[in-house]
């Protein structure tokens, strides 16, 4: 009885500090008269008691919008104002030079949590109109905003009201407002007794890095096992990294077709230089996601018995390290635009020259694989890239810019590859075993293997080195069936599509290598998962095969874009793949019966490249893997009269249009028409 009498007092006080919290907003949209010195009223958004949700329920969008389009003064002294907060509690704390530091107290770090929620909340909305100044002037030059625009319903001459001036105090102004910001997060991020425990202060040397024994979990950097830090820790350290995540969230309001080419002041900030917090950055981000085990123990349900902090902090730390990951600064065409300028003009630079085959590679293939005598040197892009190149850097992307990318370029340790890999091979086919359980539901399932994919996916990208291990292993061909099966599923699913165009950009990768090719001739081993396909899969290239083919013929229109990449996998390994099994075959000549039709040939301009490469495929079949793939050449003679219509394909020649033929759309009809 007592108990629940608490609970319903700590409700009452939650509604109404919940009423005072909106009240406070509401002045804050309407009144144009608030003194940025006024300590009594601005203490309101950070010491009234919340909760992790309270600003995201009391404070709505359209409140957020309203005040920057009403009153963006009032706006902007609030922003520093929570900014300035964060960083007079971690000078506090931490101790200024010269004096000792107070210990923090439980309301000390309640006032920081507001203040980070509170900004949590309000900055995706900052960067939502690419044209308004706000962001510029506010964050990164110190000045206040424009005054507001007249408003419709305004009597005609009246004058905007003054923006109040903004007066911070304290040496940290002389830095831009957002470099206070992602100083004083980094800060929070490695802050004791608020999210690391059992370690001393932080050491602060001029041109030092944070000791590794700060980072949150062992793994990459530290071998050295952390004690499990208690909950209010992990809900600490998710606060601060999601605050830190909506930071750097202005890339989702810039158009695709501009993305590569906008600078991101936020992101240069964090990955052009490395600083103080950079690498232990990097080590806790990947650390802390690959030391999560969803499973533990094994026990059936044990995820609804007991509480779970490591998930919710595991995956916001692959969010943050996939947008760290990502960001390659533009090429700017004017050395004038540098943290503090504005946004420039792009220059694209040219393009390197194309993959080609490696010659080393293929003659050092196996017993039944291609010499180089034998393969051919001209091959339809994308191709089989170099397997031993240095590195893979994409057209648009200038090397050595970002110091997280060098940090994964710099991984040489085998044991730091284990432990990645392990991690990935774990997680990525947790969903896979979660769903084939004897018991339904008695295995947890996680949520977050698109953000494992897509960090998997650039570290191999970027480190040759940790490509040849993956490779190389035996346990590939685990992550291989869960890669593979979420193509499979995800194939008519649009929220999935993101996901299978991830996959095949990975396949695309690895099917460069020779091993990962032989590889795939082993048998397979465990339960199919392919609903469409009944009875057993022979071995990994058929069930490559399978999926790759069931993809072309039955997926998303919207997956049209990759087929060729798909074709392309399957020309790269088709050169040491030595049997494909009747199911494979029957497949891949459906596949040809299917793109070979002229309806299907002159839909589009490039269909014709399909065509060729599955042409392609079927000939290195024959020519390289001749003895295995009898159950190949059986399923080309039964469909003798598909090869036979395509040989003898005939076009009407085309005519200039005249006012007396008929349009283009119509003569396109008519050869299709001839042509079948």
């Amino acid at each position: 009885f007592i108990e629940q009498a608490c609970q319903q007092i700590a409700r009452m006080g939650q509604g109404q500090s919940a009423a005072k919290y909106q009240t406070a907003v509401q002045e804050l949209i309407n009144n144009h008269s608030v003194v940025p010195h006024d300590a009594e009223f601005w203490s309101q958004f950070w010491t009234l008691p919340t909760t992790a949700d309270s600003p995201f329920s009391d404070i709505t969008p359209d409140d957020i919008r309203q005040l920057k389009t009403k009153n963006p003064g009032n706006l902007a002294v609030l922003l520093n104002q929570a900014v300035g907060q964060l960083h007079a509690y971690l000078i506090r704390w931490n101790g200024p030079p010269g004096l000792d530091k107070a210990p923090a107290t439980g309301q000390d770090y309640n006032t920081a949590l507001n203040c980070i929620r509170l900004i949590t909340r309000i900055m995706p909305f900052m960067f939502e109109d690419k044209n308004d100044e706000f962001v510029e002037r506010v964050f990164w030059q110190n000045q206040p905003p424009h005054p507001p625009a007249p408003q419709p319903g305004d009597t005609p001459g009246k004058r905007a009201p003054p923006v109040p001036e903004i007066v911070v105090e304290g040496e940290a102004n002389k830095a831009p407002l957002a470099v206070q910001l992602l100083d004083a997060l980094l800060d929070l991020l490695f802050q004791p007794n608020f999210t690391i425990t059992n370690v001393p202060s932080l050491p602060r040397h001029p041109n030092h890095t944070l000791p590794l024994n700060y980072i949150w979990a062992s793994g990459i950097g530290s071998e050295e096992v952390l004690a499990a830090p208690p909950h209010a820790a992990w809900m600490h350290r998710l606060e601060v990294l999601k605050c830190l995540l909506s930071c750097l969230s202005e890339a989702l309001y810039v158009p695709s077709d501009r993305i590569c080419w906008t600078r991101n002041k936020w992101l240069d900030y964090l990955t052009r230089h490395e600083g103080y917090y950079s690498y232990a950055l990097f080590c806790t981000l990947i650390n802390i996601s690959c030391s999560y085990d969803p499973v533990g123990w094994g026990v059936p349900y044990n995820h609804l018995m007991f509480r779970d902090d490591h998930e919710a902090v595991a995956s916001a730390s692959l969010q943050v390290l996939n947008v760290l990951l990502n960001y390659y600064p533009p090429i700017a065409l004017s050395r004038s635009n540098s943290v503090s300028g504005g946004s420039v003009g792009l220059a694209r630079p040219s393009p390197g020259p194309s993959p080609s085959v490696s010659s080393t590679d293929l003659r050092a293939a196996a017993d039944g694989t291609p010499s180089s005598e034998d393969v051919p040197q001209s091959h339809p892009e994308p191709r089989l890239r170099e397997s031993r190149s240095t590195s893979f850097i994409m057209p648009f992307m200038p090397p050595s810019h970002n110091v997280f990318v060098n940090y994964v370029r710099d991984l040489k340790r085998i044991k730091d590859y284990k432990f990645l890999f392990s991690a990935f091979i774990r997680l990525v086919s947790n969903p896979l075993q979660a769903g084939s359980t004897r018991l339904p539901y008695s295995m947890k399932e996680i949520s977050n293997y698109d953000d494992l994919l897509m960090v998997f996916w650039r570290m191999i990208e970027e480190n040759p080195r940790f490509l040849s291990y993956v490779i190389a292993d035996e346990s590939f061909s685990q992550l291989l069936v869960a890669m593979l099966h979420f193509m499979h599923e995800g194939r008519r699913n649009p929220a999935q599509l993101g996901l299978v165009h991830l996959v095949t950009f990975v396949l695309l990768l690895v099917s460069g290598e020779r091993v990962f090719a032989i590889n795939l001739n082993k048998s397979f081993v465990g339960k199919n998962t392919l609903s469409d396909t009944p009875g057993p899969i022979g071995t990994y290239a058929d069930m490559l095969f399978l999926v790759c083919g069931r993809l072309v013929l039955d997926g998303h229109e919207k997956l049209e874009n990759i087929h060729e990449c798909l074709l392309t996998v399957l020309a790269n390994v088709s050169y040491y793949t030595k049997s494909l099994s009747m199911q494979s075959c029957v497949r891949l000549l459906k596949l040809f019966e299917h793109l070979s039709r002229p309806r299907f040939l002159f839909a589009a301009e490039k269909h014709y490249r399909l065509v060729h490469l599955l042409l392609e495929i079927m000939n290195n079949l024959v020519q390289y893997q001749y003895e295995g793939n009898s159950r190949l050449v059986y399923s080309i003679l039964r469909c003798q009269n598909d090869f036979s219509k395509l040989a003898h394909l005939r076009i009407v020649n085309s005519v200039p249009p005249s006012p007396s033929q008929p349009d283009t759309n119509t003569m396109a009809a008519m050869m299709m028409m001839q042509a079948e």
